[in-house]
């Protein structure tokens, strides 16, 4: 299944490949480092990239060119997953008139955390689009604040890699969720790729569920 996947709060605005048929396009806020908690200049960010390892797999090729149209696309969608489930589903909003080319499919929301996002389809480009909606309600915030770190997954991070509690139950949980319609929604489409994107918690969400994805193949 390719996989790309794109954060407005994501740490840099090149695509890498982290293994078989996978792509992480961060696209977004690109003078951000996360990482480091600092702003690059585009060069110092640039450089960066080409040096960094998203995840502990490691990065096999290097960072392709910066995609504007796809990262416009994708932010708007990133904002779109705000909307309630009534109109998103209508695709009734200006961000949705400018995405008309996109039929949304689905809409889902985790009880606990309240983190929500959309699946739609875009059969002209070949591409399946997973949005994450950011903090919005009390649950999120709370969400946010449950700071701990846990592990990743031992597996598949021998090192001992730790993540941030809340994102990784509401990125779990909509994993859960999403996967089934996902694999629904290809079936029939193997061509198609799996575009990921978020904003704010969304983009963190994002992240996690894209490792997710990438976990199955």
């Amino acid at each position: 299944m390719p996989l790309a996947m794109a954060g407005r709060a994501a740490t840099c605005a090149h695509a890498y490949r982290l293994g078989p048929g996978v792509r992480t396009d961060n696209s977004g806020l690109t003078r951000t480092h996360l990482a480091k908690n600092k702003l690059f200049s585009r060069r110092e960010l640039k450089v960066a990239c080409s040096r960094s390892r998203v995840f502990s797999s490691g990065v096999s090729e290097p960072p392709s060119a910066f995609d504007y149209s796809l990262a416009k696309t994708l932010s708007m969608c990133s904002s779109v997953a705000y909307l309630s489930e009534e109109r998103l589903l209508k695709w009734q909003d200006d961000y949705c008139s400018k995405l008309s080319q996109l039929t949304p499919l689905n809409y889902f929301r985790h009880p606990t955390t309240d983190a929500r996002c959309f699946l739609a389809v875009d059969d002209d480009a070949e591409s399946i689009i997973v949005a994450f909606s950011g903090s919005a309600t009390l649950k999120n915030f709370q969400t946010n604040l449950r700071l701990e770190l846990v592990d990743l997954d031992p597996d598949q991070t021998p090192g001992g890699a730790k993540v941030h509690a809340g994102f990784k139950e509401a990125a779990e949980a909509l994993h859960a969720m999403v996967a089934p319609a996902l694999r629904a929604a290809l079936e029939g489409r193997p061509n198609h790729r799996v575009l990921v994107t978020g904003h704010s918690l969304g983009g963190a969400t994002a992240m996690l569920f894209a490792m997710l994805l990438s976990e199955e193949g």
